[in-house]
């Protein structure tokens, strides 16, 4: 399954700035690898025959990808199982404030179904969370 760069943190010694080019949200396939940019900026003058280390820490995420069309029809074109779904859904469940009663209009989130979810989604499509739905 592909997966994208979801975020970089970068641990720079003091009076460096380390900062990446254009890393985050590209899309790996399993396997692949990625050739990155960085940028070193010494706030001081460079000492001579010095080394200044910096550790990156790339976090990856499942790139799953697909229309509502494509969702609608999950269990025909069996692209992913039922199992899998529901472990996104568990972990989007876990993860994700917008999952709640007030936002998507659930009445209990941790047993709806594929379908009802799907459908909550789609009648949300143009408006966005408010900070009370979200504290939910």
């Amino acid at each position: 399954m592909p997966e994208r760069i979801a975020s970089i943190d970068i641990t720079d010694p003091p009076k460096v700035i380390v900062s990446h080019v254009g890393l985050v949200s590209i899309v790996l396939d399993p396997g692949e690898g990625v050739d990155g940019r960085f940028l070193v900026h010494v706030e001081q003058e460079a000492l001579q025959c010095h080394t200044y280390t910096f550790t990156v820490k790339m976090t990856v995420t499942p790139w799953i990808f697909g229309t509502i069309g494509f969702w609608k029809k999950w269990n025909k074109h069996k692209t992913y199982t039922k199992q899998q779904i529901e472990e996104w859904l568990d972990t989007i469940d876990a993860e994700s404030l917008w999952l709640g009663t007030n936002y998507l209009g659930l009445v209990d989130p941790t047993f709806a179904t594929l379908a009802e979810i799907i459908s909550a989604m789609e009648s949300k499509y143009s408006t966005l969370p408010t900070g009370a739905s979200l504290k939910s």
